[in-house]
């Protein structure tokens, strides 16, 4: 079915296994390879659903991208995957876990020392259950990752783990951070995370915060929007804060109560450029302001009336229009209003 290259091996690029109401075990090795050689299949894009790596005979030093869902990969196994897949860029594990039976674990996985993976650029991990995530951070050196996102997690020293591999691994292309903290996480703790990522362009605010650490966190953003050049050995808590940063996002869960409904948002939001007695051009100059251009947040308040939504203030809608005019987009949304638009109106101001 499939024939060799030169070097006898498939050349079978892409690969989607998946099984379904079928009970499959470990003696059933999935294993592609040809007749003749019996060299096994080297594919570069793999997505694997109820097939556990355990099961798989490839050959991964040509993987560029691979993703596990479904409980299809142990903890020790990423380690094996990582230290096979030199190549690889885009990881996606979902749903991983610890081996049942402390036998099956891979104890010789595990490097002596951290490993430095050069190629690894987008790392998606949703979902782990065990108890060894510190171990598997401190595993590894990713210089060139772009993009990590870490959801449903519960480990509660998950941000420690990550700022012990930001500070272990400087990552001059690392724009994009979506993280979900456990929920014990206050916004100080977040902050230390952000101060090791200096370089990050766009981040999401996380909603498993509560509304006043996400308040707090918008307070820590409007206090440091102007980039202090500072030379003297005073230097505030929040100098320099991501510099480089050009997006932010917050989406609130349906439930609770609405950050639209705290006394200072509209303050903090208004201020979130730096001071708005003056609006200066927003570039990337260690000596001028974050190149904040950005703001989306979108709320969920179908209980409440359209008119409670709106700033009430009209000094702060029209430095709001300021900074749009001057090139910052905003999109503050509850439900399918647009709030911003909805508080010029009610001031009479034109859109």
């Amino acid at each position: 079915m499939f024939h060799g290259n030169s070097q006898g091996s498939p050349q079978l690029r892409k690969l989607c296994l998946s099984v379904f109401d079928v009970e499959v075990g470990p003696e059933e090795e999935f294993s592609i390879a040809t007749a003749s050689t019996g060299a096994k299949a080297c594919p570069s894009d793999i997505q694997i659903s109820n097939i556990h790596f355990r099961w798989l005979s490839l050959d991964w030093k040509n993987l560029d991208r691979v993703t596990f869902y479904r409980n299809t990969i142990y903890l020790d196994d990423c380690v094996v995957l990582l230290r096979e897949a030199p190549a690889l860029r885009n990881l996606v594990l979902v749903d991983v876990s610890d081996p049942e039976d402390t036998e099956d674990w891979r104890e010789d996985a595990w490097p002596q020392y951290p490993i430095i993976h050069h190629g690894l650029e987008r790392f998606r991990f949703q979902g782990y259950k065990g108890h060894e995530l510190g171990r598997f951070f401190n595993s590894f050196a990713f210089p060139g990752l772009k993009n990590l996102e870490l959801y449903n997690i519960t480990d509660p020293s998950l941000t420690t783990y990550l700022i012990s591999l930001f500070k272990r691994s400087p990552m001059p292309h690392f724009t994009n951070l979506k993280v979900l903290p456990p929920a014990n996480d206050d916004y100080t703790t977040l902050v230390e995370l952000l101060k090791a990522v200096p370089f990050l362009e766009h981040f999401d605010i996380p909603n498993s915060l509560s509304i006043e650490n996400v308040m707090k966190i918008l307070e820590v953003l409007a206090h440091s929007a102007v980039i202090v050049d500072n030379d003297d050995d005073e230097i505030e808590p929040f100098d320099s804060f991501l510099p480089n940063l050009q997006s932010i996002s917050y989406s609130e869960s349906m439930f609770g109560e609405s950050i639209l409904d705290h006394p200072l948002f509209w303050l903090i939001i208004s201020h979130i450029n730096g001071p708005p007695e003056e609006i200066i051009h927003w570039t990337p100059n260690a000596t001028g302001r974050r190149p904040l251009k950005h703001i989306s947040i979108s709320c969920f308040r179908s209980s409440l009336t359209e008119d409670s939504a709106i700033c009430t203030d009209v000094f702060i809608v029209k430095h709001l229009i300021d900074l749009i005019a001057a090139g910052v987009r905003f999109e503050i949304e509850d439900g399918t209003v647009d709030v911003i638009k909805a508080s010029m109106s009610f001031h009479g101001l034109a859109s």
